[in-house]
């Protein structure tokens, strides 16, 4: 276990970042205009070839000097550079933001709060979401107003949370956070082993599920945390690639369950997840192939394979 000393920033924010000079700015002063200031930055560019390294040394050399590492290394993926930022950190907690994003002005002040009213290893947030189909915005669905049974107590807007009730939630639903909404104690997070560094797709959902099946308890922050940019094309001009990613990532999470002991609905509800997905991947094949009707059947089992998952959570699980 590392040791925390005072003069120590408490907080590390990991910036994983690659050719990202037309936001990373944004990134940035969203952490530098925080309300909380005991933290440091640490972005790792992973091979950028544009100016993104230029912008960077431009805050290097201001006064924000002491707090922010610049970590540059020839590109080899989002998780070994969030990897290696994680191991470069100092702080006790740590925390994340894509370069694309940026954090709402307290979401530093309302993590660092939850974890000293609570003894946790890990708090989640909400985050709103904008797309690139004419910059809509979309706030995150409110988990303690859908599942309030599995909260324990809260002071606030956080709240301490069961997570061997989320559990089930977490496969059903998915985790209810972001990679910018969520925050782990430094030495928790070593311990969980990190990013799988073979995954650069779906990487941090492998992460929250080795999280959430290993604790009692986490807290939910009730407040919008972050704003996460979703750019609709990005995943689509790699479907092979992210449907190996979650099926990789469905085949470590059912592993894990076996061994865990774990319910054997929810084990059948990740390998039903897995369908659903595959479907849809298939549907997008047929749709950019021009097979209309075939992409609208497949579109329609993932659909129904979702509703299906969803109803048997409600009727055999006590959260619902």
């Amino acid at each position: 276990m590392s040791e925390y000393h005072p003069n120590m920033p408490e907080i590390s924010i990991i910036i994983p970042t690659y050719n990202r000079a037309s936001c990373i700015r944004r990134a940035i002063d969203s952490i530098l205009n925080q309300t909380y200031k005991n933290f440091e930055i640490v972005i790792v560019d992973d091979g950028s070839s544009d100016n993104t390294e230029t912008i960077v040394k431009s805050y290097l050399a201001n006064h924000h000097c002491s707090q922010i590492k610049y970590i540059k290394q020839r590109n080899r993926g989002i998780s070994i550079a969030r990897n290696k930022g994680i191991l470069s950190a100092t702080g006790k907690y740590i925390c994340f933001l894509d370069s694309d994003d940026y954090y709402t002005p307290q979401s530093l002040h309302a993590r660092i709060t939850s974890f000293k009213k609570y003894t946790i290893d890990v708090a989640i947030g909400k985050y709103k979401l904008v797309t690139n189909q004419n910059r809509i915005a979309i706030n995150t669905h409110n988990m303690i107003s859908r599942h309030p049974n599995i909260i324990i107590n809260n002071h606030d807007n956080a709240y301490l949370c069961d997570a061997i009730k989320f559990q089930k939630i977490l496969i059903a639903e998915g985790p209810y956070t972001h990679t910018s909404s969520i925050t782990f104690k430094r030495d928790a997070l070593i311990e969980l082993g990190m990013f799988d560094e073979s995954l650069n797709l779906s990487e941090d959902l492998d992460l929250w599920y080795r999280a959430f099946l290993s604790i009692k308890h986490f807290v939910f922050i009730n407040d919008i945390l972050s704003v996460y940019n979703y750019y609709c094309n990005t995943h689509g001009k790699h479907l092979d690639k992210l449907f190996r990613c979650e099926s990789k990532r469905y085949i470590k999470l059912i592993k894990l369950l076996h061994q865990s002991n774990a319910d054997k609905q929810i084990i059948a509800t990740a390998k039903k997840r897995i369908c659903s997905r595959k479907y849809k991947h298939k549907g997008i094949y047929k749709y950019r192939a021009g097979k209309n009707l075939a992409a609208l059947i497949y579109y329609y089992k993932s659909r129904s394979e979702e509703r299906r998952v969803g109803k048997e959570c409600r009727s055999r699980w006590s959260p619902y």
